[in-house]
C-alpha cells in the first residue's frame, strides 16, 4: 500500500514539473521593425533602411527593405536584403522619368514577415524641365550662356539667346542617379558636345563639357522655377 502512495506521488510530481516546464517556455510571434526616412533622393537612386526593434521571440533569419509604385509594398516586390538588425539599403533601378514609391523595412522569423512603416517618396525627374547653362570656355569667354529644354521623351533643344548669337539645336539625355549626359547634336554652324553633369538638390548642375579633340571646359547650369 505505502508502494502505492508513494508511486502516486511520484506521477502527481511529475506531472507537475511538466506543466511548470510547458508554461515555462517562451511563445514567439512576429518580429517588430520600423522604416527609415528615405534620404539621399536622386534621378534612379535613394536610400531607405530600418530598425528590427524585437525578434518575437526567435532569431531574424531575413530583413531589408521592400518597395512598389503601389501601396503596401511586401517581399513579392522590389527587396534588397540587409546582414544587421540596423541597417541602410541602396535602391536603384528607379524610373528615370520620376514616379512616387512605396518603402516598407521588413523582417522574417521563424513565425513569418512582419513590416514597419510605409514611406513614401517620388525620385527626380529630368523630362519636362529647362535649365540656364553657362559655358566656361576660357578666362575671357566664361559663362556663355544657353537654355536647354529637357524632354520626356529623352531628347533635348538648345537655346541660345540673341547674345552672343541665336542658335538652337537638338540632341538626347540618359541620367545615371544623380549624374546627366546630355549630347548635344552638332551641325555646319557647331561641333558635337557632351556635357556630364552631377545634379544637387534636383536645381543645380555642374561639370565638364567636351567636343572633338580639345580638352574638357566646364559649366553650371540652373533649373527655371
Amino acid at each position: 500500500m505505502k508502494d502505492i502512495v508513494r508511486l502516486g506521488a511520484l506521477f502527481s510530481l511529475i506531472i507537475l514539473l511538466y506543466q511548470c516546464g510547458d508554461n515555462d517556455q517562451v511563445q514567439s510571434a512576429l518580429p517588430t521593425v520600423t522604416t527609415s526616412l528615405v534620404t539621399n533622393i536622386t534621378f534612379t537612386t535613394a536610400d531607405c533602411g530600418g530598425i528590427v526593434t524585437n525578434n518575437g521571440g526567435s532569431n531574424v533569419i531575413n530583413r531589408g527593405v521592400c518597395w512598389s509604385t503601389s501601396a503596401s509594398p511586401t517581399i513579392n516586390d522590389n527587396i534588397l536584403t540587409a546582414n544587421l538588425d540596423t541597417f541602410t539599403s541602396n535602391i536603384t533601378g528607379l524610373s528615370e522619368h520620376g514616379e512616387t514609391y512605396y518603402v516598407r523595412a521588413y523582417a522574417t522569423n521563424s513565425d513569418g514577415t512582419a513590416y514597419g512603416n510605409e514611406q513614401v517618396f517620388t525620385n527626380w525627374n529630368l523630362g519636362a524641365t529647362k535649365w540656364a547653362f553657362l559655358l566656361n570656355y576660357n578666362p575671357s569667354n566664361n559663362n556663355y550662356p544657353g537654355d536647354v529644354d529637357f524632354f520626356a521623351d529623352k531628347t533635348t533643344k538648345w537655346d541660345e539667346p540673341t547674345s552672343p548669337g541665336v542658335y538652337t539645336t537638338f540632341g538626347t539625355w540618359t541620367v545615371n542617379a544623380a549624374v546627366v549626359t546630355y549630347n548635344f547634336t552638332g551641325d555646319n554652324t557647331a561641333a558635337s558636345y557632351i556635357y556630364t553633369g552631377t545634379v544637387v538638390n534636383n536645381s543645380t548642375m555642374s561639370g565638364t563639357f567636351t567636343w572633338g579633340v580639345n580638352p574638357p571646359k566646364t559649366f553650371t547650369a540652373t533649373k527655371y522655377p
